[in-house]
């Protein structure tokens, strides 16, 4: 059977709603044709932000104690419920058995894909993010225009509606926080931008389309797709042959 690795505590919620998306995108017809998947929800995994800008400890030893676990129960896939996470994926896939699933990678295909006519690509992240560059591929490889907040409007507004004390982050997320972050996708298409990408998987928790006048790429709803896409093939084949042996036994009886 497939078996699919999450990593969630970064932050919880993300890590649940990663868990349900995939769950809603699986083709199944009885609880036992659903994918088997492990979550993790690693709270211990230090911020990476703050390691990025150098103001805190490297996340890579507790994501790979997460992804050593799901080599154990071998996982076929591992999916991360962070996209800011993804800086340090160079750093444990050596480590690691199980394939990873790497949002930019997946977010290139689909701009291609689907969106060949945005070329003017907002992008609302956290900070260590956009530090780490891990974006700047779609600029460089993909010739599209990026744009993120401005400087003041990141570090107030967007940093402050997902870490701060009633941000998404917290156990008791507020209201306003989620204006503002509405606020924020706002403010990049009257900046420009033809498409908005939701890089914070917090974002997929107050965030939608309907919130957005260009098209708007949810990362979280973008990985339960890819990642059940990539696997339905072999999932069904698993599937079938299980059937195959279900009425084999059933016949013999």
């Amino acid at each position: 059977m497939t078996k699919i690795g999450i990593i969630g505590g970064m932050g919880t919620r993300a890590g649940l709603m990663l868990a349900n998306k995939i769950t809603d995108y699986s083709v199944a017809g009885s609880d036992q044709e659903f994918f088997e998947f492990i979550l993790h929800n690693n709270t211990k995994v230090p911020d990476r932000t703050l390691a990025i800008l150098n103001r805190g400890p490297s996340p890579v030893p507790e994501l790979l104690r997460s992804m050593r676990m799901m080599d154990n129960e071998e996982v076929d896939v591992i999916v991360v419920a962070c996209i800011t996470a993804s800086h340090f994926f160079k750093e444990v896939q050596p480590f690691v058995t199980a394939k990873l699933v790497h949002p930019i990678e997946e977010l290139q295909q689909i701009l291609k894909s689907q969106y060949p006519t945005c070329k003017d690509i907002g992008i609302l992240a956290t900070s260590g993010s956009i530090k780490s560059g891990i974006f700047e591929g779609l600029r460089v490889e993909d010739d599209l225009a990026i744009r993120y907040l401005p400087a003041q409007v990141q570090e107030e507004v967007f940093m402050k509606a997902i870490y701060g004390p009633a941000g998404m982050k917290s156990g008791s997320p507020s209201i306003a926080a989620a204006n503002e972050l509405r606020r924020c996708v706002r403010l990049l298409v009257e900046m420009g931008a033809d498409m908005v990408i939701g890089g914070c998987t917090e974002l997929s928790l107050i965030v939608s389309q309907q919130d957005c006048s260009v098209p708007y790429v949810d990362m979280v709803d973008l990985l339960a797709q890819r990642t059940v896409r990539s696997l339905a093939r072999q999932h069904s084949d698993t599937l079938n042959d299980t059937r195959s042996i279900q009425k084999l036994m059933n016949e013999l009886k």
